[in-house]
């Protein structure tokens, strides 16, 4: 159980907060449970403000013309979305949106309340502008691995990455997550995964994927 007023002390602008700011924040946040696969929000028909993930991890993604979704990055415990607050942050237009990629708990917080203290608080702006730029930082990154980068390469730093965030070298994921999270097709994911399988690198079951050679995964990265 999470108690809010605890919960909103994670944002990473809170300390920035006078107490009359923080009274704001606390009687315009709410903490709320998604259910893997849940949509959070799209960035400007369904504007929702900053929110912090207590537990669980969360996807911002966004469709190319086939409807292919392009994953640009993923957030875990303790880390904020702010993408969603776009109709607090201007100048952005692209439509994106966040995916629960297992089921999570979140503290979010309304735009009108954050855009007030913005308008008020220059420390706050700072930060919610330096954790954005690292945002998009990450967007760039991702479009370009998806560009210049084999995939191959991607789907071992994908499984690399993984491994170190879990410290586990087995997890259960499918094909089509796998696919999702490298922003790829199902068929080109399982395929790579079959050729990893192939050179003894990983076994792979349904449902479930065991790194064999992490060494071999990091040096193709």
């Amino acid at each position: 159980m999470y108690e809010k007023t605890t919960a909103i002390q994670g944002f990473p602008f809170y300390k920035y907060l006078t107490d009359d700011q923080k009274e704001m924040l606390a009687n315009n946040s709410e903490i709320k449970t998604y259910k893997k696969g849940e949509v959070i929000t799209g960035l400007i028909n369904h504007c929702v403000g900053p929110f912090l993930i207590l537990q669980g991890e969360v996807r911002a993604i966004i469709d190319d013309e086939n409807f292919r979704e392009i994953t640009l990055f993923l957030l875990r415990e303790n880390e904020i979305g702010l993408l969603s607050a776009a109709c607090v942050l201007e100048h952005i237009t692209f439509d994106a949106k966040f995916v629960v990629e297992t089921d999570s708990v979140l503290v979010t917080a309304k735009s009108c309340a954050i855009k007030k203290i913005m308008e008020a608080n220059a420390e706050v702006r700072c930060v919610i502008f330096e954790t954005l730029t690292d945002r998009f930082s990450l967007c760039m990154t991702t479009l370009h691995g998806l560009l210049f980068t084999r995939y191959e390469r991607r789907m071992a730093a994908f499984l690399v990455e993984r491994y170190v965030y879990t410290g586990e070298t087995e997890f259960d994921t499918t094909q089509e997550e796998i696919a999702k999270m490298t922003s790829s097709a199902r068929e080109v994911a399982g395929k790579t995964i079959r050729q990893f399988a192939k050179d003894g690198i990983v076994e792979y079951s349904r449902g479930k994927i065991k790194l064999i050679d992490i060494n071999k995964l990091k040096d193709m990265m």
